[in-house]
């Protein structure tokens, strides 16, 4: 069974963060399985899923980031996954994206998690922006998975409800899942 760390950092977007970060990894022998990113407000963000050679040790590479650490003013967390709690393939699921737009207030992110979870659908992947219009437009764009016993026509159903509720628009369609 290999081993795998987490690497996550967060600092002000600048140039050359990705690449002194995955430089560090080529140089040691790892490999990147699995990796998000993204800036928001100037702040750069990252985390990343790396499979080390046998022979490194987590604090080798602690060690190897300090310096980069503070060269970049970058916040630098690493640690072992534990492997017990890999995610094991379950219950089929479906794929969905739900988009939200409307005018910016609180709660939208709140009302509108607490209704997927209600319904045993689980957040992949979520974002949100606010761009100007004839004033804040909010969007919220959410990858969800959910049981394959959630009809997409119940799920548009109660969706319009809660889009009422909001005062926004919400929409959603089905994506194809990527078989592995």
């Amino acid at each position: 069974m290999s081993k795998r760390f987490s690497l996550s950092a967060i600092g002000h977007d600048r140039p050359g963060i990705v690449s002194a970060v995955t430089e560090i990894l080529f140089r040691f022998g790892c490999n990147i399985e699995d990796s998000a990113m993204t800036i928001l407000w100037g702040q750069f963000a990252m985390i990343l899923v790396v499979t080390p050679p046998d022979h490194l040790t987590l604090e080798q590479l602690r060690g190897e980031f300090e310096s980069i650490s503070q060269q970049l003013q970058l916040q630098v967390n690493l640690s072992q996954l534990d492997e017990a709690q890999k995610p094991t393939p379950g219950e089929p699921t479906q794929a969905f994206l739900v988009s939200v737009y409307g005018a910016d207030h609180p709660g939208i992110v709140s009302r509108t998690t607490a209704f997927l979870a209600e319904r045993k659908l689980n957040i992949t992947d979520l974002s949100t922006r606010v761009i100007q219009a004839k004033g804040p437009v909010y969007i919220m764009l959410l990858e969800v998975e959910g049981p394959k016993s959630l009809t997409e026509q119940h799920l548009k159903e109660d969706l319009f409800t809660l889009s009422q509720e909001l005062k926004v628009d919400i929409s959603l369609r089905r994506l194809e899942m990527e078989m592995i």
